[in-house]
Order: structure tokens, then sequence, then C-alpha cells
């Protein structure tokens, strides 16, 4: 898969700036698949596009909409770009959650559609919750490559093959993940991809999607103002030969302004800024939310940085019986 994939790095005509952005793209493909599972400055406000065991934490439906836009600024769009929708709505009676999360993934030329059903099963334990989880689903990859262009002067009879085809590549997905909520503390654990989906042409294969680990840990810590609480997070993503690192701190105002910082291990810096709205609140179960990154590895020369926005609504599938009684003097 590699050894066709650089035969094909020059696709956009035009200047040396296009040129580059999809070499590099390639290379970061073939040497550390980084870009496989999009990253997400925001995680910590969609666990359950990773870790199914978060679908219904909360014994709450929710539906909620994230789009990125990763490095700015360049050319044709060629950025990698990433949008993911999740829903998930509780089966109290069956101490169990349900919900889909679909992901959308564009870099370059190459497009990935993940669809998942997710599920998860709550257990009470200690002073606690238990949440464990599955996800079933598939992931579609797909390539949009118009007039390639070989800089060796050869062809690839299997590119132009694909190029006439169209031909997409549709492999099963299976994930698994561990959620414990405790007072003002979580932690979780997830793997994604856990079949290592291979990718099959001609009389070889090529790594599909790699094995993802996924820690998080996060707290809420109330300060002695109560209007104000902070909210600490991170998140470790790993493949076992990469790893990447997110360290967050949230701020939290009256319940409903909320402003942030976030730090990777890219070196790269966020800002966070949204607002959700709780009970007897005029938008009731809305929030809505954004971080800018500022990039401050070599490729900042060719960005002006990283946007991420999200939408969702949280609601209450049931409603409380209220009890009401009627007395007469004629029946006492």
């Amino acid at each position: 898969m590699r050894k066709h994939l650089i035969k094909i790095i020059i696709v956009f005509k035009g200047t040396y700036l296009k040129i580059y952005c999809v070499i590099f793209f390639t290379y970061i493909y073939s040497i550390g698949y980084t870009q496989q599972v999009p990253r997400s400055t925001l995680y910590m406000l969609h666990q359950n596009s990773y870790n199914p065991a978060e679908t219904a934490i909360d014994e709450l439906g929710d539906i909620n909409i994230v789009v990125r836009e990763q490095y700015l600024n360049f050319p044709k769009s060629s950025g990698p770009q990433a949008i993911w929708f999740n829903t998930s709505f509780p089966l109290t009676f069956l101490h169990s959650g349900i919900g889909i999360s679909l992901r959308n993934q564009t870099q370059g030329f190459e497009n990935r559609m993940d669809f998942k059903l997710n599920y998860s099963y709550k257990i009470k334990l200690q002073n606690g919750i238990l949440s464990l989880g599955l996800s079933l689903g598939g992931a579609n990859l797909g390539w949009d490559i118009e007039n390639p262009i070989y800089p060796d002067g050869s062809t690839d009879t299997y590119i132009d093959t694909k190029i006439a085809s169209q031909e997409n590549f549709l492999n099963f997905l299976f994930d698994f993940g561990v959620y414990y909520k405790i007072k003002n503390i979580y932690t979780s654990f997830a793997i994604t991809e856990m079949n290592q989906p291979q990718l099959k042409y001609e009389s070889s294969s090529g790594q599909f999607y790699k094995r993802h680990f996924w820690y998080s840990l996060g707290y809420e810590y109330k300060t002695s103002n109560p209007m104000l609480t902070i909210q600490p997070s991170l998140l470790v993503k790993s493949t076992l030969t990469s790893t990447q690192l997110n360290l967050d701190a949230l701020f939290v105002y009256n319940k409903t302004i909320i402003g942030g910082l976030s730090y990777s291990s890219s070196n790269d810096i966020s800002v966070i800024f949204g607002a959700k709205f709780g009970e007897n609140r005029k938008f009731n179960g809305m929030r809505a939310f954004f971080s800018y990154d500022i990039v401050n590895s070599k490729i900042a020369t060719q960005t002006v940085g990283s946007l991420e926005f999200m939408v969702g609504y949280s609601f209450a599938l049931s409603v409380d019986k209220v009890n009401k009684s009627y007395k007469s003097v004629r029946f006492l």
C-alpha cells in the first residue's frame, strides 16, 4: 500500500507548495499512521466517539456534531478534515445505553468513513458507576484522484484501474471500552480497531487501521468560589509504536461559561471556549464549543493553525409521573 501511495505523491496541478502538501501527508501515512484516527482537541466533550462505554453514561439522550479543520490555509483544502456525529440513548430498564457514531475524515485525496453501533452496560460498583461498552461497525476507505502525475515518468496500472473503477474498500470494525466514574472523578480505557482491518489488493495487503489504545482521566475540582470549578483531564492515545498525549484544563463559571487551555505532545497549544445550559435555563440542554490550535511544529510555516467546533443537545427521555389526588366532601 505504501509503495503505491508514494508513486502518486504529485496529485494537484500547480505550485511547489501544493506538491509539498501531498508529499507531507503521504510521508506521515507511510511512517507513522498518526492520522489514521484524527485528533480532536475537544475529545473530552464527545468521548463516546472512541469509547463505547461512555454511551449514555449520564442517563440522558444526547446528539452532538464536531467539525475539525486541521492545518488551515493549506491549498485546495488539503489539510486533514474530520467530522464526528454521535447519538446516544439510555435504556434505563436494562441498565444500558445505545448509540450511533459516525466519523468522516479526509486528508489530501484520501477519504475514510467509519460507522459504529455502540452499546454500554452499567453496574453500580462501590460508590460509583462502572460501564462496559462494545462497538460494532465498518470502515470505508476510498480515494478521489484526478490526473495523477508520476515523478519517475512511469505509470501504475493498479492506480489507473482504481481511478477508473472508483473502487472503495470496506472493512469490519470492533471496539471495546471501560468507563468508571465515582463522585467527581472518572477514568476510562478503550481499544479501537481491535481487529486491525487489512487493506487487500492484488496479491498482497496493507495496513488499513492499526489497533489504538486510549486512556483518559478527568477530575472536577470545586474551588472556594461556589461559582467556579476547574476540570483538568488528560488523554493518552497509542498504537504502541506511536503515542500522543493531551493535557487539558477547563474553567467553568456558574455551570455555564467555559474556557480553558490544552497542550498536546506535538507541542501545540489550544484555546477552548464554550457554553452549556443546564436546568432552569432558557436553552436547557444546549451546548456549543470551539477550539483554536496554535501549531508550534515545523509545519507552522505552512498553516495558521487548526480550528474545531462542536454543538450538542442533551435531553431526558423519561417523564416523571406526578401523583394527583382529588378529595371531595362526598367521599370521606
